[in-house]
């Protein structure tokens, strides 16, 4: 993550979105910590955001081991920009199976329910 990007969601709305401060190295029962900045690049006010992270492990066919939707609800007018943090816990073991190993987390962004856009980083628990 640690990128930026544009992205319009119709004819009027449109959304620059740069992910910070999540880390790439974490310990088990660690609370990871990001946040997005999002700007209203458009002409229409934008009510909601929804961040869904999904966790997949660099193994284990790739199926995922978690996931969590925070659903912002924001009035952001057009020019304005705002910034929304958001968290996952690191559990030390899932089902008696220690959580240490590589990751990588998925954020799907959605704006007034139209998905804007994804991104993805690999984490390492130690």
């Amino acid at each position: 993550m640690g990128t930026q990007r544009s992205h319009r969601l119709d004819n009027k709305a449109a959304l620059a979105i740069k992910e910070q401060g999540l880390g790439t190295t974490y310990h088990p029962g660690d609370v990871a910590k990001g946040y997005l900045v999002i700007e209203n690049t458009g002409d229409r006010t934008v009510h909601r955001i929804a961040v869904k992270v999904t966790v997949y492990p660099r193994r284990l066919f790739g199926l995922p081991v978690g996931h969590k939707t925070e659903t912002f609800d924001v009035e952001l007018l057009p020019g304005k920009s705002t910034r929304l943090e958001y968290s996952q816990e690191i559990p030390a073991e899932i089902m008696g199976i220690s959580t240490k190993g590589s990751y990588r987390l998925k954020a799907e962004i959605a704006a007034d329910g139209v998905p804007v856009t994804t991104f993805s980083k690999q984490v390492d628990v130690i």
